[in-house]
This record gives structure tokens, sequence and C-alpha cells, in this order.
């Protein structure tokens, strides 16, 4: 090799290394699934999440009666992996118990149905990095299969023209037991950290029918807002 020569031989070098340079910067943009990912301020698989809230005068109402309760929540969830989305962790329900109490119906319970504890999938249940810098979220929780427990209604009877079926149920002197036909849908947006520190996320209206007559919707909780509030396990 004679001096001519090396000025070839650098700009080879130069180039192999610019065109390593190169594929690695295209790989950490190109498959944010790898390393760049695991960087992400995101809960980790296996990661058990708990959050406790409280909601103020939630409104139960149908066409016969209506009243108001304040209940505190307490949700438990299972963080998993998103295969279809870096950015994102799906969230297993395992828990959802909302309790109360209201002028009009006494004690009122709000939970999941036993046999879907730890069944109930995701996705939709999901929190997402929507922003790096600063950190933002968007969180969207479903609830299903909710049975709703009511101590009393305040209803007469007598004049409110009720159905056979449904007023043997409603005059029973037990505890009424309604299940949710829809799912409790909890949504946060623009959150700026994922362990809920006092962020508010708002719900859907979910509609009720009797446990004992399921095809048909007596009852309805309107939307409401809660308090959520992140609890280390």
């Amino acid at each position: 090799m004679t001096a001519s020569d090396h000025p070839s031989v650098d700009r080879r070098g130069f180039l192999t290394a610019a065109a390593g340079a190169a594929v690695m910067i295209g790989s950490w943009w190109m498959e944010p699934g790898t390393a760049h990912a695991d960087a992400l301020p995101l809960p980790g698989p296996g990661e058990e999440i708990r959050c406790v809230s409280k909601a103020r005068s939630v409104v139960f109402r149908s066409l016969l009666w209506t009243g108001e309760a304040d209940v505190t929540c307490d949700i438990r969830l299972k963080v998993e992996a998103d295969p279809d989305d870096a950015r994102a962790r799906r969230l297993r329900v395992l828990k959802h118990q909302m309790r109360g109490r209201s002028p009009e119906f006494g004690e009122i319970s709000l939970t999941q149905a036993a046999e879907l504890s730890g069944a109930v999938a995701v996705p939709p249940s999901v929190i997402r990095l929507s922003d790096v810098s600063p950190a933002r979220y968007d969180l969207r929780l479903e609830c299903h299969g909710l049975e709703v427990t009511v101590q009393r209604l305040p209803l007469d009877l007598r004049r409110a023209g009720v159905p056979v079926d449904i007023g043997r149920a409603l005059s029973s002197g037990e505890p009424l037991r309604f299940v949710a036909t829809e799912p409790l849908v909890l949504e946060g947006r623009n959150l700026d950290d994922w362990r809920l520190h006092h962020h508010r996320l708002a719900t859907r209206g979910v509609p009720l029918a009797l446990a004992g007559v399921p095809g048909v919707p007596v009852a309805f909780v309107e939307p409401f807002e809660v308090d959520a509030e992140h609890v280390r396990s």
C-alpha cells in the first residue's frame, strides 16, 4: 500500500463507521419495542397497581325513583405487556369494589362478579404513554360484570304501576340486587403520572337491571367523576 492509497482507506473507514452509526440510530428509532421501550416511564409487566378513590353525589335513577350516594372505590390491577404497542401496558382488573351510603337507598355496594375476578382482560383496559417529555398518560379502565346491591328503594309500589314480576322482587324486603348491563368505563387523559396521584377519572353512565330480571334495564347510574389515588401494596 502506498501513501496515495491512504485517503481512500480513510474514506472507506469513515463511510463504514457512518453507515454503522446510521443503522444503530435507525434501529433505535424504528424499534421502540426493544431497549428504548424498556426505558420508558411505564409500570413493569407483572406489577400490581392498587388505587382508592372517592366519588361524591353519584346519582342512581329510574322513572320511579332517584337518589344520590357518596361512594369509595377500591381497584386492583395487574400490569401486562401490550404486544401491539410499546408505549402501552394492558391492565387486568383483579378487583373492583365500591361502597357507599345514601339517605334514599341506605347501604350501596358495586362489586365485580366473583367469577370474573382475575379473568377480565385487556384490551380495552390500558394505560398509554401519550407524550414523553414531560411524561403524559391516557388511561382507560373497563370493569365488567358489576353487581349493584341497595338496601332499599324510595318507591311506593302501590302507586308506581310496577309489573308484577318486578314488583315482587322490589317488595321482598331483602336488599335489592342489580346487574350492570354494560361495563363501567373510567377514563383519564393527559395524566402526569401512571401512579394516579389524585387524578380525576370520569365514568360513563351504566344501565342496571334487576338480577332476577336481567333482560329489563330499570335503572341507571349517571356519569360521575372519581378522585383516584395510588396506594402502595
